[in-house]
């Protein structure tokens, strides 16, 4: 028996095993020491004084808006790296359904 990929189950498990490979891939080193920038967008969205740490970067708003939040559940340096993690695996889910509509194909290799 064949596997056929134009049948619409293999084609969700091979999406969740590409999501699954993209979320696994950026994993390592998520202890690591913090870097130069990631240190800045700690402080920016961690300040008591939100809108003024706002000032002190050139960045948009919404990613220091989204690690606010996301502070707020844990202060964990492991914990705080894992939403550019799952930015960056939604990205990747995003770029396939967006070529997804050319063909599945093309969905796959651009994910």
């Amino acid at each position: 028996m064949r596997l056929s990929l134009k049948n619409q189950s293999t084609q969700k498990i091979l999406l969740t095993a590409l999501l699954v490979f993209t979320f696994a891939i950026r994993l390592p080193g998520l202890d690591a020491p913090l870097w130069l920038d990631e240190f800045i967008s700690i402080r920016v969205a961690t300040t008591p004084n939100f809108l003024e740490g706002l000032k002190t970067t050139v960045h948009p708003f919404l990613y220091f808006l989204l690690l606010r939040g996301w502070h707020f559940i844990s202060a964990n340096v492991v914990f705080l790296r894992l939403l550019s993690v799952s930015i960056s695996t939604a990205a990747v889910f995003v770029v396939y359904k967006w070529l997804e509509k050319y063909s599945w194909q093309a969905g796959m290799l651009g994910g």
